[in-house]
C-alpha cells in the first residue's frame, strides 16, 4: 500500500513525490467541481489503420481570476490528497502548457495552500518570461532542461540563474550526469529500474512518480 512505499522510500533517504499533471485530467473524472472547471476535448477520430490515439480529456477552463482560484483550490485537495497516501508532495507537470499569465499565480497560491508539501515545478519547456515571473519560494524545486543541453552553449548557465531565483534546481539523472552533480542543489532518483533491496511490489506502486534526496 502508499503507507509500505513510503515507509520503504524514506528508509532509503528518498521522499516519494507523485505526479499531477496540471495541464488535463482524463475525460471520466470530469464530474463534481471537475466539470466547472475544465473543458472536455473532442475525442480523437478512430482510424483502423493506425494505433490507438490518446483517451479523451479534459483541459482547465482558465478565463479568469475567479477561476483560476478555484482550479488551485482543486489542485491543492489532490495535493493533500497524495499526502495523505503517504507522498511528501508532488512533481506539477504541464506548467508550459497552461498560459503562461497563469502559471506564477497558480503556484504563490499553491504554495499558500499547500503548506508543508514539497511542491516540484517542473519547469523544462516553460519560457523564460514565464520563469522570470515566478515569485520566488513558490515551490521546492524546480528542474533544470539539462537532457536538452548539446554540452557546449550556455543557454544552460542562463536558465540556471533564472531556475535557482526560483528555488533549488534538481537535474534528473541522463546523458549529463557528470555535469548534473556540479550544476543541481538536488538530485532525482530515476524510477525507471529499482535499486536492489526494493520490492517489486513497492518499485512498481513508485514508478511514474518522483523521488528526490539531498544532493550529494
Amino acid at each position: 500500500d502508499a503507507a509500505s512505499v513510503s515507509a520503504a522510500a524514506r528508509s532509503h533517504g528518498l521522499a516519494p513525490l507523485v505526479d499531477l499533471a496540471v495541464d488535463h485530467i482524463p475525460a471520466g473524472e470530469l464530474d463534481g467541481a471537475a466539470s466547472r472547471l475544465f473543458n472536455l476535448l473532442p475525442a480523437p477520430s478512430l482510424d483502423p489503420r493506425q494505433p490507438p490515439g490518446p483517451a479523451a480529456q479534459a483541459v482547465p477552463a482558465l478565463h479568469g481570476p475567479e477561476q483560476a482560484a478555484a482550479f488551485a483550490a482543486w489542485l491543492a485537495g489532490r495535493i493533500q490528497g497524495a499526502r495523505d497516501a503517504g507522498a511528501a508532495g508532488v512533481r506539477l507537470l504541464g506548467l508550459d502548457r497552461l498560459p503562461g499569465n497563469v502559471v506564477p499565480a497558480l503556484l504563490a497560491r499553491l504554495r499558500e495552500l499547500s503548506r508543508g508539501a514539497v511542491l516540484l515545478a517542473w519547469t523544462p519547456g516553460t519560457a523564460w518570461e514565464v520563469l522570470r515571473a515566478i515569485k520566488p519560494g513558490s515551490v521546492d524545486l524546480v528542474a533544470s532542461s539539462l537532457d536538452w543541453w548539446d554540452g557546449g552553449e550556455d543557454w544552460i548557465w542562463q536558465e540556471l540563474a533564472i531556475l535557482r531565483r526560483i528555488a533549488p534546481v534538481a537535474a534528473p539523472a541522463g546523458t549529463h550526469t557528470a555535469v548534473a552533480a556540479v550544476l543541481a542543489d538536488a538530485w532525482m532518483a530515476s524510477l525507471d529500474a529499482g535499486p536492489s533491496g526494493w520490492t517489486d511490489a513497492a518499485w512498481n506502486a513508485l514508478r511514474g512518480g518522483s523521488a528526490f534526496g539531498a544532493a550529494p
